[in-house]
């Protein structure tokens, strides 16, 4: 089969991008160089998922690799919506420092990426994504020999297996180098389809376009999503989940049955969560509640033996998987920010605080800021200033704000000031900001999922309704 190729000016470029540093593979022969697969997942939130706690077994496949590997408990996502997640997880900056904040902005240029580093290094580098926010318009072409994103098929489309299969076939290709393989699934992404097979939603299967119908068009009428109808609509999210779920097990059972000798470590996240009217609305975007930003997060395979079986408690970030994926493939002296997660694994400590930012795809307004620090998260909200404070272990669903809480005061001020820092940070290193040209397809494919209105020419100051992200 022949794939579409771009290409890239890595090589040229990465000397340039890690600014003086001496990109290094010497601690690990070429001939022991593991492949390494990141696997992405679209649009799942981690208490779906059996291994943080869901009475359901939705990820089977995922469960066994984590129980089998590490398990990151309480991952956090850097950003509630596709671009600017996946975008800090390739270059291990926050959204903030990369710019890709709304709907037409790509990572900058001028900054290295995971896959440029590894192409550098001698990895053959191949992605199959199935979102257009995922595709090279947005600048995740940037390293890939190859990046094959036929699979964006908007909304309605079912690609999984597709996706799977052409993994498959990039993995068994005949080569001496190591592989770095990113595998990006859409399918648990609104709107959700009915997998039967799976056998978890009851009622009539086009029923489920009547409740989209009534969550569409303004809001207003969301009181009309009755419990039941609730549950329908989580089951058939459940269903979307588990069939990703199979065809990730095919994908990790098709790499270790290859005649390939090498290693093979596989990391699996999600980018974002989904409400489901926790706050009123169903969706994702602008928000930094755990409905939205803890995603499940795991490392298995060929890992080392003593990390087996492993949970790891304290909070974490997605966008330190690329600088822990370069860890895992024995390249060092490189420019791409983040913390070793492999590191915490083996017992180091990790970073005091967790970030997240709120971006809304079509606008500047309602941005936020969360500070994470154990049970403790501070959310700060740009367009008032204001302030809110949750404890996530008395206080789960973080519906309770201790922001006035005098016994909570210690713990406020340590977390408004990390949020300080960061504000500071993120405004001494603003990205240049660039803007990316869709065709009328990709357009269409955007609006479809709610990222545009029609006629939108720019985002824009908007007061559009949070289930339209």
């Amino acid at each position: 089969m022949n794939y579409p190729r771009i290409p890239s000016l890595a090589l040229l470029a990465l000397p340039a991008l890690l600014a003086g540093n001496s990109c290094s593979t010497d601690e690990l022969p070429t001939p022991n160089r593991p492949d390494i697969i990141l696997v992405s997942i679209d649009t799942l939130r981690a208490d779906h998922c059996e291994l943080y706690g869901y009475d359901r077994a939705t990820i089977p496949n995922i469960a066994k690799l984590g129980r089998e590997g590490v398990v990151f408990e309480r991952a956090i996502s850097q950003a509630p919506w596709t671009l600017p997640s996946m975008a800090s997880v390739h270059t291990g900056l926050y959204p903030s420092e990369h710019g890709a904040l709304n709907n037409l902005s790509p990572m900058p240029s001028d900054r290295a990426t995971v896959a440029e580093v590894m192409q550098a290094a001698g990895y053959r580098t191949q992605a199959v994504v199935s979102h257009v926010f995922t595709g090279r318009k947005y600048g995740f072409g940037r390293g890939f020999d190859v990046i094959d994103e036929r699979f964006a098929v908007g909304h309605d489309g079912i690609s999984s297996k597709n996706v799977t299969e052409t993994a498959l076939e990039f993995m068994s290709e005949p080569t001496d180098a190591p592989t770095f393989l990113w595998v990006h699934y859409f399918d648990p992404h609104y709107t959700y389809i009915r997998h039967a097979e799976h056998n978890f939603a009851t009622g009539e299967p086009g029923r489920f376009e009547d409740f989209i119908r009534v969550l569409e068009p303004d809001g207003s009428d969301l009181g009309t999503l009755t419990p039941e109808e609730l549950t329908y609509v989580k089951d058939v999210y459940d269903e979307e989940i588990a069939y990703v779920d199979f065809w990730i097990g095919t994908l990790i059972d098709g790499i270790r049955a290859g005649e390939r000798e090498r290693p093979a470590l596989f990391v699996v996240t999600a980018d974002h969560g989904e409400a489901f009217f926790e706050r009123g609305y169903l969706g994702h975007g602008k928000e930094v509640f755990d409905e939205m930003i803890h995603v499940p997060l795991v490392i298995g395979g060929d890992i080392d033996a003593n990390l087996r079986g492993r949970k790891v408690s304290s909070s974490v970030e997605t966008r330190s998987i690329g600088a822990t994926l370069l860890t895992m493939a024995g390249i060092s002296g490189h420019s791409v920010p983040g913390t070793d997660l492999y590191a915490i694994a083996n017992g180091a400590p990790a970073p005091d605080f967790a970030f997240s930012e709120g971006s809304y795809a079509r606008g500047t307004d309602r941005r936020k800021l969360s500070a994470v620090e154990g049970a403790w998260k501070l959310i700060y909200h740009y367009d008032d200033e204001s302030l809110e404070l949750f404890n996530r272990d008395s206080d789960p669903n973080e519906l309770v704000n201790l922001i006035d809480d005098q016994e909570s005061a210690q713990v406020r001020e340590r977390l408004r000031n990390a949020v300080a820092e960061k504000r500071a940070l993120f405004e001494a290193s603003k990205a240049e900001q660039a803007t990316v040209d869709l065709t009328d397809e990709e357009r269409k494919n955007l609006e479809d999922l709610g990222y545009f209105d029609e006629d939108e020419e720019e985002p824009e100051e908007s007061t559009a309704p949070d289930d339209e992200e």
